[in-house]
């Protein structure tokens, strides 16, 4: 804080930035756009970095004093996408330059990451679009935005401490025990659960349908899943 006659001003977080990227995510977005970083890395990349968020004031109610309108009520519009397939997307940038190019007259606030994807779910939109114009436009969606929401640095769900003690504490109640895997590459979901129903086919169904159900509305695996679970049984059942 500084202080004047008194009074304490709070310092900006951002003091002494000058509108580049940060060079951290410099190196995440040129990983990303050659391939080497996925969506799920390149948000962990920017938990805690700062992104500047495109803003414009918008006149909702306004007055007329002497033949002039005059703004009497306004609020900050931030900048969002809405696709033709029906999704929407706010809008941020890494730096001055790569708003630029965008829109050379942007009015931008230094935020975090992690506020702006906030500010996303917030709005109600499915993304968060970093640096629409390029160079490198990155669009992030799902368990990835939800994380950096979160500041919560995201692994794959397969290999989630916090997933595999919910699905487990289920399947506990249910008198059976659970193992939770890596899927195959070819099937479409987040993770397998292995199960030892120690029962016959027709039980071992009857207990996966009680689980699923269970782990449906369970908050952690509705923030981190985005494809879902696989049952499958661990060894042969007669």
């Amino acid at each position: 804080m500084n202080q004047f006659e008194g009074a304490e001003i709070p310092v900006s977080a951002f003091a002494g930035d000058q509108g580049e990227c940060p060079p951290t995510v410099a190196v995440a977005l040129a990983a990303f756009g050659s391939g080497d970083l996925g969506h799920r890395e390149m948000a962990n990349a920017l938990v805690g970095t700062r992104v500047l968020l495109p803003t414009q004031a918008v006149l909702d109610e306004a007055q007329d004093v002497g033949g002039h309108e005059v703004e009497k009520e306004s609020h900050i519009a931030t900048a969002i996408f809405r696709a033709d397939a029906g999704w929407s997307g706010l809008v941020v940038f890494t730096s001055v330059e790569h708003a630029t190019m965008w829109n050379p007259d942007a009015r931008l606030i230094p935020v975090t990451a992690d506020q702006a994807a906030q500010t996303a779910l917030e709005e109600s939109c499915e993304a968060l679009i970093l640096d629409f114009a390029g160079p490198q436009r990155v669009v992030l969606a799902g368990a990835p935005l939800r994380a950096l929401a979160q500041s919560r640095q995201a692994v794959p769900v397969w290999s989630d401490h916090d997933v595999a003690t919910e699905i487990e504490r289920e399947a506990r109640v249910r008198g059976v025990t659970v193992r939770v895997g890596k899927p195959e590459s070819d099937m479409e979901c987040d993770a397998i659960v292995w199960l030892s129903a120690g029962a016959d086919r027709a039980d071992a169904e009857g207990v996966v349908a009680q689980l699923a159900g269970a782990l449906e509305g369970n908050p952690v695996l509705r923030d981190r899943l985005d494809l879902g679970l696989a049952f499958a049984l661990a060894e042969p059942i007669s």
